[in-house]
Parts: C-alpha cells; sequence; structure tokens
C-alpha cells in the first residue's frame, strides 16, 4: 500500500496523468475530510480534474512530510508547492483491490 501512494505522488510531480490514474479505481471517490458529497466521483472526473490543475500551474510539486500505514488506509502529511499558495495537506487514502477507491483531503485554511 505504502508502494502504490509512493508510485501516485511520484507521478503527480511528473504530471504522468497515466501513471497517476492507474493507482486509483474506476469509482474513485475524492471528498473534502468531514464532508458529505464527493468533490469528485469517478476515475475520469478525477483525470479531468487533475489535467486542469497541472495546466493551471505547471510547476505543482508534493512533498510527502510524514505517512501512516494502517489496514487498509495510508495517511500522508504533504507540503504542496508551484499552485496560487504554499500549503500543507493531510490525505488518506483507503485502498481496495491495489488501488485508491477513496481519499479524504483536509487543506490548512
Amino acid at each position: 500500500m505504502e508502494s502504490l501512494i509512493a508510485t501516485l505522488v511520484d507521478a503527480y510531480n511528473r504530471k504522468d496523468l497515466k501513471t497517476l490514474m492507474g493507482c486509483y479505481g474506476e469509482q474513485v471517490e475524492l471528498y473534502a475530510l468531514g464532508g458529505d458529497e464527493p468533490l469528485v466521483r469517478g476515475r475520469q472526473a478525477l483525470s479531468d480534474a487533475y489535467a486542469e490543475e497541472f495546466k493551471a500551474h505547471p510547476g505543482l510539486q508534493v512533498t510527502t512530510l510524514g505517512r501512516i500505514v494502517h489496514g487498509a488506509s495510508v495517511i500522508d502529511l504533504e507540503r504542496i508547492r508551484g499552485g496560487a499558495r504554499e500549503r500543507e495537506a493531510m490525505t488518506v487514502y483507503r485502498i481496495e483491490d491495489g488501488r485508491v477507491a477513496q481519499a479524504w483531503i483536509a487543506e490548512e485554511p
């Protein structure tokens, strides 16, 4: 599981959408932590969102500050640079069948 998320972060930093999307399940759901409704549902919608983000901010880079693996979950503390502002985020990934099925993101205000 840890290697899956390492691959995901590396693909994000390289803007490699094909590898990045291979880390996510077909029906992936992405939530704001504490949110009831997904921000994004489905691999294609997530791919479209990443493509738009990469186009708007080509210098985006994620640095993993810490990682915890617990059961079927991986929790990352991340620093994100190259966008509108530098920020830290916590992402909780739930893994099913070797791919991310759900993710919850909490960013600093």
